[in-house]
């Protein structure tokens, strides 16, 4: 949990101007004995087609991204 914080600084150093608008989301994941996780997630999009779009910048620079609704 500690190093979320430090990880979201880090995508963001990487494209600020993407990261301007978003906002660090956390969501904690217990995988029972694979251990407990924290997942970053950015929010908050006006609609679907604007999360996509992050989301294929992300993936641009080599990181997994998902659209969910939360």
């Amino acid at each position: 949990e500690a190093g979320v914080e430090a990880a979201w600084r880090r995508y963001a150093s990487r494209a600020p101007d993407l990261f301007r608008d978003a906002r660090m989301d956390v969501e904690r994941a217990d995988l029972g004995q694979r251990g407990v996780y924290y997942r970053i997630r950015a929010g908050f999009f006006a609609d679907r087609a604007n999360a996509a779009r992050f989301c294929e910048r992300i993936r641009q620079m080599g990181q997994d991204c998902i659209v969910a609704a939360r």
